[in-house]
């Protein structure tokens, strides 16, 4: 009962994952095109680097704890971090809500998927 549990949420937890990855793939694909310093530009794109960053350890966590690495969770929480923080960070300055609405349910939904793994054994 508990693995089965356990092995569902972090097949969600690795489908946001994944996309995240594939919409910052497509922002990068973006600015490459846009700008001739395209990667200069990325590298200087703090909410692009921590969504990657987020999305990476989301990612990497979940093949990690599908394979019973115990440790993974903290991974996961990381990833899960990154993005709230990330979120939290565009309200806070006063952007758009069109900028962290979508931000804000993935979040809400990682945090919620998340915190159940530190009580799953």
């Amino acid at each position: 009962g508990r693995g089965l549990i356990r092995s569902l949420l972090i097949f969600v937890i690795a489908a946001i994952g994944v996309y995240f990855i594939y919409n910052a793939g497509i922002y990068a694909g973006f600015v490459m095109k846009q700008r001739p310093d395209g990667m200069d530009a990325l590298l200087e794109d703090i909410p692009f680097l921590l969504r990657f960053a987020g999305a990476f350890f989301l990612c990497a966590g979940s093949a990690l704890a599908l394979l019973g690495v115990r440790s993974a969770r903290w991974m996961i929480a990381l990833g899960t971090a990154c993005i709230s923080f990330l979120t939290l960070a565009i309200i806070f300055v006063g952007g758009d809500r069109s900028l962290w609405q979508d931000d804000a349910i993935s979040s809400g939904i990682l945090i919620l998927l998340t915190l159940p793994l530190f009580r799953l054994r």
